[in-house]
């Protein structure tokens, strides 16, 4: 039997060379800023590991359902370019910190478009609402319950934030009953 070699795993993002640039990118900028010039163009090799992070990530199995996808990327590929200056180059795993950000994006990318689609429905129950019954075909009674399980949902999911965000205490609380019965100490 012959031994296996050992394959090295080729990344999307090499993030030595990924570092390397960063680091490369923020001394030019600080020397023109310190000079009074212009801020240079972001380098085409960090661009390029900008989109390829954005790209791989919106394929993972959180991501993939949403038909807004591309408006995704392009939010997490926006926030990478702002917060370019923003990385401590005392870390040396870029890689992370941009995943970070682009995967916070994604977040309030499909917040804000459940926020819409909250408004949609809210809109759709109020002009069936006010159409008289006779008028509404069978299948939008099928529409209306859809739309008004996701209020329901989503009013829902709203007040249980402002519960934790109003009283932490009370979560802490909550996690140590919680806690207590897990462990058995419950009297």
């Amino acid at each position: 039997m012959k031994p296996h070699k050992k394959v090295e795993k080729e990344y999307y993002v090499n993030n030595k060379d990924f570092y390397n640039a960063l680091v490369q990118y923020q001394t030019v900028v600080s020397e023109a800023k310190a000079s009074g010039k212009k801020i240079p163009q972001i380098p085409d090799y960090i661009c390029d590991c900008f989109i390829r992070i954005a790209n791989r990530l919106s394929y993972k199995y959180n991501f993939t359902g949403y038909t807004y996808r591309d408006d995704m990327i392009s939010d997490g590929i926006e926030n990478e370019v702002k917060s370019i200056l923003n990385f401590d180059s005392q870390y040396t795993n870029p890689f992370s910190y941009f995943t970070e950000i682009v995967y916070k994006a994604f977040v309030r990318k499909i917040q804000r478009e459940k926020k819409q689609l909250y408004i949609k429905c809210l809109s759709l129950r109020d002009v069936l609402s006010e159409c008289e019954e006779n008028t509404i075909p069978k299948q939008n009674n099928y529409y209306t319950q859809v739309s008004d399980e996701f209020i329901e949902q989503y009013e829902l999911s709203k007040a249980e934030k402002k519960k934790r965000k109003k009283n932490p205490v009370l979560v802490i609380d909550e996690f140590l009953v919680d806690l207590e019965k897990d462990i058995g100490g419950e009297k």
